[in-house]
């Protein structure tokens, strides 16, 4: 899907990789984009860690980490296997068709005879590499799946192994999410590798992890056996593994260990909920100690995405701003605060109660930071109308069509993948002016919004508004004009701290807006939870409700102030500490009956903290210290600072390494938080108690390592 090539950039001064998407049509466009935005908020050892995606007038291409290394069955196998090339064409087709239709077509070695095995007896070098990449690969899909993703297209050119034995899985232009409430997982079209895919996903039916499970047990077959389970076709393949079980794994190999053929043959079940999880591949080929961090992470994460408390009075805001969009007006509701005060939480939880009791149109959008795209604020909404559309029968989308149709593909060109858009005899605009094409391009997509808005009430979210772009707000505001603006609910979020910086902020005029006589802009200030609901928050998060267990929540509202970011991470911090949290509790002297009292005494918060050390500053610190050397020195770097710092000011404070590995780990991880652009791009803490946490532990000597600080007392600045 795109040719990569290896390139210096030069303003973070490191080498990449750079992908170039060769010819930009509208469905490998849509896969291209899907593929950076998928790992966006993932930072794992053994996922690819991508950069930065941009547009340049028709080329699309993205930056990744370089990553030198063989493909997975090379590594582990003693020698090749004389076999030709690997099945690696990916197809695209619809689930009632037998044979591949439109997409790249399965070259003849999709459809090869079964490999010769040319192995000896299973020998234990080859299953000592073995179990260390395919634990690696486990723990690298198990994190993708805690994250709602499923990959769709493992096999093993798409898993590396570098000379340090690390293992890499890449090319996430099949990635999807989950099916839930908001969301499509595809169903109804058959994507992927045939020799690869599981049973459900040869149906085009909804899919779970458990089917990029089954990739993972197609590989191993296949460095065991030197074969593949089945043989001939790609339709014939996709109907065995319908209807049939592959040969037995100790029938082509008796000297594997049983537990190993075992679980392959567990992980080629045609039932997925029969299949081998991870936990299983993880208990033959893995560690204790790593099947403890997974049961930890997931209880963590989960515990933390399914509880939502609070914010009434803004969710009634919302409510009551959607309402009257269903009624036919217009509403702009601007949601801001601090980071991590839980912006983007409120707002998807709002869509969620309000596609279980209302029928909305919802399309979903976001600003990436990593992105210099145009129309920043409207590109991933773009994708996601674009699939709406392309999934309703042609008789519907035809009565929606703008009237200058052409006018919108110029201005968004994935739009063509609509079949009946594609089609339309509509003549293309022959105009060199760009201001006129832009003209007419928003015109004609206000008017799709006007006619989707009087089919059904319309929601448009557009989230982390401030790596908006200038002319993200001037589309925004075409859309709002009077006379008749399209009946939607437009939901926006945005960090008030970006409010001075940020263009897109500015050119849209939000306290303007909001403070005049325009009826049609609301706008909603996020502050701290309340105590009350701090302590819900954590009670659940900790899923508990004794008397320990309140007065362990009482310590955490304390110590985070009621910010949600700081109360989810010490609530992680406890599940995912070293003790056990029932008998670290079980240690507290704590008195009363909080069914009676509702609360937790001062000396009772004070014996939990003692017992379970329940600190902010423990929690940070203990993320701090799991970072790579590179991005601890930086942390330490922009800590240290009074201001946010320019990159190249930075690193030269900090030392010469791969900036962009560093930034883009310490982003993902939210230790950190950009401002400004381009040239102007700087850097600072994500939060000032980050800040605050490092400055603290670091000695006067590091100190004076990173900066040749003068320090006294309580003041501490840059000589320069």
């Amino acid at each position: 899907m795109g040719v990569v090539f290896e390139a210096f950039d030069r303003e973070r001064n490191s080498t990449v990789a750079l992908k170039q998407l060769p010819k930009a049509d509208p469905d490998a466009l849509l896969r291209f984009k899907r593929e950076f935005r998928t790992l966006s908020d993932i930072s794992h050892r053994n996922l690819i860690e991508l950069y930065e995606l941009f547009s340049e007038d028709d080329g699309w291409f993205f930056t990744m980490e370089k990553v030198d290394g063989v493909d997975l069955r090379t590594y582990v196998s003693s020698h090749s296997h004389s076999h030709g090339a690997d099945a690696t064409d990916t197809f695209v087709v619809s689930a009632s068709d037998t044979e591949p239709t439109g997409g790249i077509q399965p070259s003849p070695t999709n459809v090869q005879e079964p490999l010769e095995r040319t192995e000896s007896a299973f020998d234990t070098e080859k299953h000592q590499r073995l179990k260390v990449v395919f634990a690696q690969l486990s723990d690298g899909l198990h994190e993708l799946h805690l994250h709602g993703l499923l990959h769709r297209d493992l096999k093993p050119s798409n898993v590396l192994v570098c000379p340090d034995g690390r293992v890499v899985v890449l090319d996430f232009g099949l990635a999807s999410v989950q099916a839930g409430p908001l969301d499509s997982n595809g169903v109804g079209q058959i994507v992927g590798t045939a020799t690869y895919m599981s049973p459900e996903q040869a149906e085009g039916r909804p899919l779970t992890p458990a089917s990029d499970w089954y990739s993972v047990g197609v590989m191993l077959y296949q460095i065991l056996t030197g074969r593949y389970p089945f043989k001939g076709s790609t339709s014939s393949v996709l109907n065995s593994k319908r209807k049939l079980d592959p040969v037995d794994v100790l029938t082509l190999q008796p000297t594997l260990p049983q537990d190993l053929a075992n679980l392959t043959m567990r992980l080629l079940d045609r039932n997925p909920e029969s299949r081998a999880t991870g936990a299983d591949v993880l208990a033959v080929l893995g560690d204790s100690g790593s099947a403890t961090s997974w049961v930890q992470r997931e209880t963590a994460l989960t515990t933390a995405r399914a509880h939502f408390v609070g914010r009434h009075v803004e969710l009634q805001a919302m409510q009551q701003a959607y309402d009257v969009v269903a009624n036919g007006a217009t509403k702009v509701v601007l949601v801001r605060g601090e980071s991590g005060a839980g912006k983007s939480s409120l707002v998807n939880s709002f869509l969620e109660r309000l596609k279980s009791n209302a029928t909305p149109l919802v399309l979903m959008g976001r600003c990436y930071e990593q992105e210099s795209v145009p129309f920043k604020a409207f590109d991933s909404l773009i994708d996601m109308l674009t699939q709406h559309l392309t999934s309703l029968p042609e008789v519907e989308v035809l009565p929606l069509l703008p009237r200058n149709v052409a006018a919108l593909t110029q201005v968004f060109p994935v739009m063509q993948q609509v079949p009946s858009i594609a089609n339309s005899p509509t003549p293309r605009i022959d105009t060199q002016d760009q201001v006129e094409q832009r003209r007419r391009g928003f015109a004609a997509l206000r008017e799709l919004l006007a006619r989707l808005g009087d089919r059904q009430p319309l929601v448009l979210l557009m989230d982390d508004l401030q790596w908006g772009d200038v002319d993200s707000a001037i589309l925004l505001k075409a859309l709002l004009a009077e006379p008749d603006p399209p009946a939607m609910l437009i939901l926006g979020t945005y960090r008030s701290e970006e409010e001075q910086q940020s263009d897109c902020l500015k050119a849209l005029s939000i306290s303007e807006n909001a403070n005049g006589s325009d009826n049609a802009w609301q706008l909603i200030s996020l502050s701290p939870l309340t105590r009350e609901e701090s302590v819900k928050l954590a009670l659940e998060l900790l899923n508990r409700n004794d008397s320990q267990a309140l007065a362990a929540a009482e310590q955490i509202y304390r110590e985070s102030q009621g910010s949600p970011y700081f109360l989810s991470e010490l609530a992680m911090h406890l599940l995912e500490g070293d003790d056990d949290l029932t008998d670290a509790m079980s240690r507290c002297d704590v008195s009363g009956d909080p069914e009676e009292t509702g609360e937790a005494s001062d000396s009772d918060s004070e014996s939990v903290a003692t017992n379970l050390k329940i600190r902010l500053d423990d929690a940070l610190w203990r993320r701090i210290e799991q970072l790579p050397d590179d991005a601890r020195r930086m942390l330490n770097v922009l800590a240290l600072a009074s201001r946010p710092l320019r990159q190249t000011t930075a690193i030269r404070f900090a030392g010469d390494f791969d900036s962009h590995a560093v930034l883009t780990k310490l982003r993902k991880d939210r230790l950190l938080r950009a401002s400004g652009s381009g040239a102007e791009e700087s850097f600072a803490p994500y939060h000032d108690r980050i800040r605050e946490t490092v400055a603290q532990r670091l000695s006067v000597e590091l100190r004076s390592t990173y900066f040749g600080l003068s320090i006294t007392g309580e003041d501490s600045r840059l000589r320069n």
